[in-house]
């Protein structure tokens, strides 16, 4: 039988999509081993109502969904509860703050897609995987 797996996992981060059930392609992939990652994004689960799209990412100060033109947020982490619960935390905190957050621990990566000026735009932590 399989005695564990050896090779690092190829781990891709999902293109943001128009809708819902739109295609899902990734346009980044790396690798990733010992570590786990978790994705926050608001363009997969939402409703709609009078054409207006509502998040299902509340912010907990206002108690109403978030607004933002950030798009999804991938961290990396020791572990899974610390990725998904930061991942969250840095979508509802927009790119700014969570750069702050970020340089002052550098044991988490992130990789934020974000929409301005009618295009995908990417940020990431120096220390988030490159690409292969």
């Amino acid at each position: 039988g399989d005695k564990g797996r050896r090779q690092p996992w190829r781990v891709g981060i999902q293109v943001p999509t128009d809708t819902k059930n739109g295609t899902i392609e990734s346009d980044y992939t790396f690798p990733l081993a010992n570590k786990s990652i978790a994705t926050s994004g608001n363009y997969r689960n939402y409703i709609e109502e009078n054409q207006q799209r509502y998040s299902h990412i509340i912010n907990p100060q206002t108690g109403q969904p978030e607004k933002s033109n950030l798009l999804s947020v991938s961290v990396i982490a020791n572990d899974c509860t610390t990725a998904d619960a930061l991942a969250t935390a840095l979508m509802v905190l927009g790119i700014e703050k969570s750069q702050e957050i970020l340089q002052k621990d550098t044991s988490i990566a992130a990789h934020f897609i974000y929409f301005e000026k009618g295009n995908y735009q990417y940020y990431q932590t120096k220390n988030f995987p490159k690409a292969e």
